[in-house]
C-alpha cells in the first residue's frame, strides 16, 4: 500500500475518526498501542512494529482491517511468512464470515502480495484476481489499481504482455477515476515500459510523453520516466536522445540525493559508453548498481551487460566468468527465458575460446528448454550457435543441417512480422544464420564443383540480403494501405517539421528547440508504426506450404549467366571472402587471400577522407593511391588471374565494400604514396574505371523481366530551396543548414540542351505538388539539390524542394512520401546531391536511404553519391552523362562511366590549380540497380 494510505490513515486514527470503511460502532481500540504500532510500521521500524501488533488484543486487532493489513506487511518484510500467512488466512475468514467486503479486498491483496514474495505466482494471481473483481464491485479504486498491476506484473514477468496490457490499461482506467496524478503516473510508466517491450514503441513513447504532461513534482517519479524514456531511444540507436534524458536524470538524482536511482541511471549510462571504449567506468557503474539490488533476476542482468562488455573488448575468460554467474541468478529466480538467453550468450563466448564442449552444453541446455516453445528466436540462435561449432569441427554435414534449423525458425517469425520497418534490422541473426549455411555451401562447391551446392549457396545469399526491399519491388508490398491515419500523420510531421525549420534558422533557444525534435522524431515513429503493407503471397522467395521454398534452388546459377554483363558477388563469413564471379561463358567461386578485418582497414583509409572532408578543406583531400592498388591486388587481381572479365560489370557488395567505388581503383602502382588534389594526376590512367564500366546492385540475381521503358522524357529539378541571388538558407529538422547551390542551375540549363523532351523546375517553381503532376509524362528524374540521410530509417531520409506558399508543406520529399509514389515507369533517378547513397549500413538489408526509398517505389535504377560532392564538377559531369544517355542512347552503365573518362582525360588543372582526376571529383558518383542495354562500344 503506498505510503500516503498510510500516513493518511495514521492523521485519521490520532483524530479520532473512523477509519475508511469501518463502522465507528464497532471500532474499539486502545489508543496508545494502536499508534505505536503503526508509528513504526510508517517509519519502517518493522521489528518494533511487530512487537506492537502482537501486544495487541486479538478482538481488537480484527476490528480494524488496517491494522492486520500492517501487521501482515511487517511480517512479510521480516521474513516470518508461515506467520503472515497464518494471519492473512485466518483474517480472510473473518471478513468472510462478517461479510466485511473492504476488509476482505484489503486481505486478499495482502495475501497475494505474501505469494508473490514467496514466488508462487499461480496463487498469487488468484488472489489478486478476486481482489480486483471485488475492489471493483465496492468501487475501491486503490485497490483495483493496485490488484491489476500486479496481475499485470505476474503476465510480464511471464512474458505474457498481451494479457498484462489489458491489467495495466485497467490499472489506469481507475487511476484516471481516482484523479490522483502520482497513482497515474505511476500506471503509465508501467504501461510504457511493457509496449517498448511489445515493440509498441510509440505508444510507448506517447505514454511517456503523458507522464511528463502530468506534472506530477516528483523528483523519484521524474528520474523513473527519463530512465524509461532513456531505454526507448537506446533501442532505436537514437543515442543522444537517450544520453540526454539520462544526464537529466542523474543531475535529479543528484540534486535531491537519491542515490539508488542515481546508480541505475549511471548502469544504463554504462550500457552506452562501454562500447565507447569506457569499459572500465561501465563496470564501475554496473557494480556499484549491483550492490544495492535485491533481486536475483536483477543481479543477472547486471552480470550479464558485464560479461557483454568484456566481450567486447575479447577478454572472454571475463566474461565467461559473469555469464557463469548471470546464469546461475537467473536460475535461482526461476526465469526459464532469461536462463536460456544467458547460455545462447555464454556459448557464443566459449566459441570465441575454442571451447566447444562447454558450448554444446550449454546449447543443449536451451534446446531442452521448455520455453522455446513460446520463443522459437532462442531455439533459432542456438541451432545457429551449434552451427558455428561444426563449421570450425569442420563437420559440415551437421553444420548444414543447423543452420538451415535456425534459417527455418527465423523465416517462420519474420512470417508472422507485418511492419515494414520493423522488419529491418530485427533480423540481423536471421542473415547471420543464411550467410553462414551459404558459406558452408560455397565451401561444398569450391571442393566438389557441384553446381546444386552453388545453386543453395546463392538462394541462401539471396535469401539473407536485402529482403525488405525485394519484397517491396517484386510484388510482395506493391499494395500497401494508404488509409487516413498514415495520411494524417504525415500532415502533421510535415508541420512539425517546418515549426523545427523555423526555429532552428531563427536560432530559438536550445531547450525550445529540443522539444520541437522531440515532438518531430514521435511523428515519425507514428508514421512508421502506421505505414502498414498488405502482405501478398511472394512466390519468389516463400510458399504458404513450405518456410523455405527449396524448389526454387535448382538452376540458380545459371541466371547469372543469362544477364548482359559479368557480375561480382562478394560474399563474408567471419573473416573470409568468397568472390561469385560470372564472365557470361561461367560461373566460379574464388576465396579471396585478403580477411575481412584487413579488408575494413584498408577500404576506410581509401575512403575516410572524402567522407569526411568539411567544405572549406578540399584542397588538402588526400587519396591513397597505394591503398587503391593493393585494394586492386586484394580484390580483382585474383579474379582477374582465374577468368577473363567483359568490359560491363555488375557488383553486389557485401559489407565495407557497400562503401568503395571500385572503379577508383588503380590497376598498377602510382608514383607517390598519396595525392592531394593540387598534385599532378600521374596516377590517372592506371583507374579500374579505363578497363570496367562498373554498376552496383542489391540484388544477388536478376529479378522478373520488366517491360522495356522506350521514352527517356527527362523531369529536372534544380536548386529548388531558393533561386541563385537569395542569399537565405534552409534547415532541416536535424538542425542542419543547407546553402544553395550556385551551379544547380546552369547543370539544369546545360543538361536541357543534350535533352529532346526536358522540363526543368528550378527555385519557387520546384515543388513537391509541381513535381507529382508532371511524374506520369516522364521516365528520367533528375534532382539537382541538397538531400539528407535519416541515421534510423531510410522511410526518414528527403530530398530538399521548395515549400508550397501558403500550405504546411515544408518543402522536403520524405522517404516515405517516395514509397508512396509511383516510379514504375522510371527507368532513371539521378540524386545529384551531397551523400544522395549514403546511410545506415543494416546487415541482411543492405544500406538505409533514398537509393532504396526509390528503388523500392518501383525506379529501374538510381545514380547516388557515396560523400560530399563539388558542386561545380558535377555541372560537368552530370551534363556529359545526358549527352551518352540521352543523345547517343548509350546504356546507363556506360554513359556515366564515358562521362567520368571524358572528364579524366582533360590533363590540365582548372584556375584555382585543382585537378579533377583526382578520384574525390568523380568516384562518388555511382549507378545503383538496372544497367541498362549495351548498345554503343566500348571505349
Amino acid at each position: 500500500m503506498p505510503a500516503k494510505v498510510v500516513y493518511d490513515y495514521i492523521d485519521i486514527v490520532l483524530s479520532g475518526e473512523a477509519t475508511p470503511g469501518n463502522d465507528t460502532s464497532t471500532f474499539y481500540l486502545e489508543p496508545t498501542s494502536r499508534n505505536t504500532a503503526i508509528v513504526y510500521f510508517a517509519q519502517q521500524k518493522y521489528a518494533s512494529a511487530q512487537q506492537s501488533f502482537e501486544n495487541i488484543e486479538r478482538r481488537a486487532l480484527f476490528s480494524d482491517p488496517h491494522l492486520v493489513y500492517f501487521f501482515g506487511e511487517c511480517l512479510k518484510q521480516n521474513r516470518e511468512f508461515q506467520k503472515a500467512n497464518a494471519l492473512y488466512r485466518h483474517a480472510l475468514q473473518v471478513s468472510r464470515d462478517a461479510r466485511y467486503v473492504y476488509a476482505e479486498v484489503l486481505y486478499l491483496y495482502g495475501f497475494g502480495k505474501l505469494r508473490y514474495r514467496e514466488k508462487e505466482f499461480d496463487h498469487a494471481m488468484a488472489l489478486f484476481k478476486s481482489a480486483s473483481k471485488k475492489a471493483g464491485m465496492f468501487r475501491n479504486f486503490e485497490l483495483k489499481i493496485l490488484s491489476s498491476e500486479y496481475i499485470g506484473h505476474i503476465y510480464k514477468r511471464n512474458t505474457k504482455y498481451p494479457e498484462a496490457l489489458i491489467h495495466y490499461e485497467v490499472a489506469e482506467k481507475y487511476a484516471r477515476l481516482l484523479k490522483n496524478p502520482m497513482v497515474l503516473m505511476r500506471c503509465l510508466q508501467e504501461k510504457g515500459h511493457l509496449l517498448s517491450l511489445m515493440q509498441r514503441n510509440v505508444q510507448a513513447l506517447k505514454t511517456y510523453l503523458e507522464c511528463e504532461r502530468i506534472g506530477v513534482e516528483n523528483p523519484g517519479y521524474k528520474i523513473d520516466l527519463l530512465s524509461l524514456k532513456s531505454r526507448f531511444y537506446k533501442e532505436f540507436h537514437l543515442l543522444n536522445l537517450a544520453k540526454r534524458n539520462l544526464k537529466l536524470a542523474n543531475e535529479i538524482a543528484q540534486e535531491h540525493r537519491l542515490l539508488k536511482r542515481q546508480l541505475h541511471v549511471q548502469s544504463l549510462l554504462g550500457e552506452m559508453i562501454y562500447k565507447e571504449g569506457r569499459g572500465e567506468d561501465a563496470r564501475s557503474a554496473f557494480h556499484s548498481y549491483k550492490q544495492i539490488l535485491t533481486s536475483k533476476l536483477a543481479q543477472s542482468s547486471v552480470h550479464n551487460v558485464i560479461a557483454q562488455s568484456y566481450v567486447f573488448e575479447k577478454n572472454y575468460q571475463a566474461a565467461r566468468r559473469h555469464f557463469k554467474r548471470a546464469i546461475a541468478m537467473a536460475d535461482s529466480a526461476q526465469s526459464d527465458f532469461y536462463v536460456a538467453s544467458y547460455l545462447n550468450e555464454s556459448a557464443a563466448n566459449f566459441i570465441k575460446l575454442q571451447d566447444y564442449s562447454n558450448a554444446l552444453k550449454n546449447i543443449a541446455s536451451v534446446l531442452a528448454s521448455p520455453v522455446l516453445l513460446k520463443n522459437p528466436q532462442i531455439q533459432a540462435k542456438a541451432s545457429m550457435l551449434k552451427g558455428h561449432i561444426k563449421r570450425q569441427q569442420n563437420d559440415v554435414v551437421s553444420a548444414i543441417k543447423n543452420y538451415r534449423k535456425s534459417v527455418e525458425l527465423y523465416e517462420s517469425i519474420r512470417n508472422q512480422t507485418t511492419v515494414s520497418d520493423l522488419r529491418i534490422g530485427f533480423f540481423s541473426e536471421a542473415h547471420q544464420a543464411s550467410k553462414f549455411l551459404a558459406g558452408c555451401y560455397l565451401d561444398k562447391y569450391i571442393r566438389s564443383a557441384h553446381s546444386s551446392d552453388l545453386d543453395s549457396a546463392l538462394y541462401f545469399i539471396s535469401l539473407g540480403r536485402n529482403r525488405d526491399l525485394k519484397e517491396r519491388i517484386f510484388g510482395k508490398k506493391k499494395n500497401f494501405n494508404k488509409d487516413s491515419t498514415c495520411h494524417a500523420i504525415a500532415e502533421e510531421l510535415q508541420k512539425k517539421q517546418r515549426n523545427w525549420r523555423h526555429a532552428c534558422t531563427t536560432y530559438a533557444p536550445v531547450a525550445l528547440r529540443d522539444s520541437l525534435y522531440e515532438v518531430v522524431e514521435l511523428e515519425h515513429f507514428a508514421l512508421m508504426e502506421n505505414r502498414l503493407y498488405l502482405f501478398q503471397s511472394m512466390d519468389s522467395v516463400l510458399s504458404r506450404n513450405n518456410v523455405l521454398n527449396t524448389q526454387k534452388i535448382e538452376g540458380l546459377h545459371r541466371r547469372l549467366l543469362q544477364q548482359n554483363q559479368g557480375c561480382i558477388i562478394f560474399h563474408f563469413v567471419d573473416e573470409q571472402i568468397y568472390a561469385i564471379v560470372s564472365n557470361l561463358e561461367s560461373v566460379r567461386v574464388i576465396l579471396l587471400p585478403i580477411k575481412v578485418p584487413v579488408l575494413v582497414e584498408h577500404v576506410s583509409h581509401l575512403v575516410a577522407p572524402f567522407t569526411t572532408v568539411p567544405s572549406d578543406s578540399i584542397h588538402f583531400i588526400p587519396f591513397h593511391a597505394n591503398t587503391a592498388h593493393q585494394l586492386y591486388e586484394e580484390l580483382f587481381l585474383p579474379i582477374e588471374k582465374r577468368m577473363a572479365l567483359p568490359e560491363d560489370i555488375t557488383i553486389v557488395a557485401d559489407g565495407v565494400l557497400n562503401q568503395l567505388p571500385f572503379e577508383m581503383l588503380l590497376s598498377k602502382p602510382a608514383g607517390k604514396e598519396s595525392y592531394l588534389p593540387t598534385d599532378v594526376p600521374d596516377y590517372a590512367d592506371k583507374f579500374l574505371l579505363h578497363r570496367y564500366a562498373i554498376g552496383y546492385s542489391p540484388s544477388v540475381l536478376p529479378g522478373e523481366k520488366k517491360s522495356k521503358i522506350t521514352g527517356r522524357h527527362l523531369l529536372l529539378l534544380a536548386n529548388p530551396a531558393h533561386s541563385i541571388n537569395a542569399p537565405e538558407k534552409v534547415s532541416l529538422r536535424n538542425g542542419k543548414i543547407f546553402s544553395p547551390l550556385l551551379y544547380a542551375t546552369a547543370e539544369a540549363r546545360q543538361i536541357e540542351k543534350n535533352a529532346d523532351n526536358a522540363t526543368v523546375l528550378t527555385g519557387a517553381q520546384a515543388t513537391h505538388e509541381k513535381m507529382k503532376s508532371l511524374m506520369g509524362k516522364n521516365q528520367v528524374l533528375h534532382f539537382a539539390t541538397h538531400a539528407f540521410s535519416d541515421s534510423l530509417f531510410d522511410a526518414f531520409s528527403g530530398v530538399v524542394l521548395a515549400p508550397e506558399p501558403d500550405s504546411d508543406d515544408d518543402g522536403i520529399l520524405m522517404g516515405y512520401e517516395i514509397e508512396s509514389m509511383r516510379f514504375e515507369n522510371y527507368d532513371l533517378i539521378f540524386l545529384s546531391g551531397c551523400d544522395t547513397g549514403k546511410g545506415r549500413f543494416v546487415p541482411g538489408e543492405g544500406t538505409l536511404g533514398l537509393p532504396r526509398s526509390f528503388l523500392g517505389a518501383g525506379a529501374r535504377s538510381i545514380i547516388m553519391t557515396q560523400w560530399p560532392i563539388d558542386d561545380k564538377f558535377t555541372s560537368q559531369l552530370a551534363p556529359g552523362f545526358y549527352k551518352n544517355y540521352l543523345r547517343n542512347q548509350a546504356s546507363k552503365l556506360r554513359a556515366l562511366s564515358f562521362a567520368k573518362r571524358e572528364l579524366l582525360q582533360n590533363s590540365s588543372a582548372s584556375h584555382s590549380g585543382i585537378y579533377n582526376q583526382h578520384p574525390f571529383y568523380w568516384a562518388p558518383f555511382m549507378l545503383y540497380g538496372d544497367p541498362g542495354e549495351n548498345n554503343q562500344p566500348f571505349y
